[in-house]
């Protein structure tokens, strides 16, 4: 890990806001809001209840709340989410679960907007989904 990283173990639980410059590991509990300047992982243990912005996420574990993601938001298979996503690239394997709304951004995103339903030409939205893909 490097020098610039924090990680958050399994038997931890924060109430409040995190913000780092570096890069997150979360295997314990969070609840309120989280903004990194880096990536973010969320492990397979970790409940996280909050608004999060990254400039990546990954989720194995358990996610509610609103995401800005600048660039890659993947859910893993033992990953679950539970929110609206704004995003460049989406990346959802077989045996994730998604419930919430998706928008695309080809933009920097520097902070997440009051509103997502306006109709700039380089941002569209899709109509929330269930995903739940069983693993055979």
């Amino acid at each position: 890990m490097a020098t610039d990283s924090m990680y958050i173990a399994n038997n931890c639980n924060i109430n409040g806001n995190i913000n780092s410059a570096g890069d997150v590991t979360i295997d314990g509990q969070v609840e309120g809001t989280i903004s990194i300047k880096g990536d973010l992982v969320i492990g397979e243990g970790a409940k996280v209840k909050a608004d999060i912005q990254a400039e990546n996420l990954q989720i194995k574990g358990e996610v509610k709340g609103k995401m800005t993601i600048n660039t890659l938001l993947e859910i893993s298979a033992t990953g679950s989410l539970v929110g609206d996503i704004i995003t460049k690239h989406l990346k959802i394997e077989r045996g994730a679960k998604f419930i919430g709304t998706s928008t695309h951004s080809d933009e920097q995103i520097t902070e997440t907007p009051k509103d997502s339903n306006n109709d700039d030409d380089s941002k569209f939205s899709f109509k929330p989904i269930i995903y739940n893909r069983l693993a055979k």
